[in-house]
């Protein structure tokens, strides 16, 4: 074949492009969601004392696992079960646990009354609360200083009341817990009102 035939032919080829893909695959082993499963309740009886966390079980996250016991947001043990004596039961108790990866989650706030019945004295109604809420404190001397949180000990309303007073209720749906002071800050007791 003649050179110069080859190169016109040559010219007519068209170009021909290739394409190659490499697929990577990532295993991930991501645990699963930390959950603080409650068998049944946060809090049981045993005796003159009150234990906390014996109900309950630590799926998902990544352990070990730390635990966060508190009483109306003071840490008061970090160990899975904690117990404590019924003269210094009553106050408002979250579980807040964390894992590795220091992801958290917190168990639902338990309200606790005083087991020397100064809360026998208080009446709140209606429960569930819908509209307005009755505080009676009867014969308990006053001012009072209230505190309502919410499920996750957030604080939603904080007042001194006296007397028997109603409260407009216009929180979202949920649990809430009343927290009762004297003047003098000492702890009077909790109760627990629902919102629908």
């Amino acid at each position: 074949m003649r050179k110069d035939l080859l190169i016109i032919l040559m010219a007519f080829i068209p170009p021909v492009t290739g394409y190659s893909q490499t697929s990577v695959k990532v295993m991930a082993d991501q645990p699963g969601i930390l959950e603080i499963n409650l068998l049944d309740s946060l809090v049981s009886h045993s005796g003159n004392s009150l234990v906390l966390g014996e109900n309950i079980s630590i799926t998902g996250g990544k352990d070990p696992y730390q635990f966060y016991w508190y009483r109306n947001n003071e840490v008061i043990g970090t160990k899975p079960v904690v117990e404590i004596t019924e003269t210094v039961s009553g106050g408002i108790y979250r579980l807040v646990v964390k894992d590795a990866n220091n992801c958290s989650t917190t168990a639902a706030t338990v309200g606790i009354e005083d087991i020397t019945g100064k809360l026998s004295d208080i009446a709140v109604y209606p429960v569930p609360v819908s509209g307005n809420l009755t505080i009676d404190l009867h014969d308990i001397p006053g001012p009072v200083n209230l505190t309502i949180v919410n499920n996750l000990g957030t604080v939603i309303l904080r007042k001194q009341i006296s007397g028997e007073m109603r409260q407009e209720i216009n929180f979202p749906a949920g649990i809430y817990f009343l927290k009762f002071e004297d003047s003098k800050g000492i702890l009077i007791g909790h109760k627990k009102i629902i919102v629908p």
